[in-house]
């Protein structure tokens, strides 16, 4: 999905070995990394935090919290779970 801004296509090209990494995510609230049970999440803004941050911000599922780096509300049903693929 292209946002209006964009204005360039992502490419994928084959890296070298030395430049290619695993994935992990450690969320910039709690300074935890993202486990199965507590997974990395994407709000509607573009900014990441693990579900567990999520939870305690909003307080409850349906209650609209705000992000905690940027002025933009959504709820925990506005997120969606991030999966890092492995090469």
């Amino acid at each position: 999905q292209l946002t209006p801004d964009l204005k360039e296509l992502p490419v994928e090209l084959p890296l070298p070995d030395e430049f290619v990494y695993h994935s992990i995510f450690v969320c910039p609230v709690s300074k935890e990394r993202s486990t199965k049970n507590d997974p990395p999440m994407l709000l509607p803004c573009g900014h990441c935090l693990n579900k567990s941050s999520i939870s305690i911000i909003a307080k409850s599922a349906n209650r609209k919290f705000k992000c905690p780096y940027c002025p933009e509300e959504s709820t925990l049903a506005d997120c969606q779970q991030l999966h890092f693929e492995a090469s």
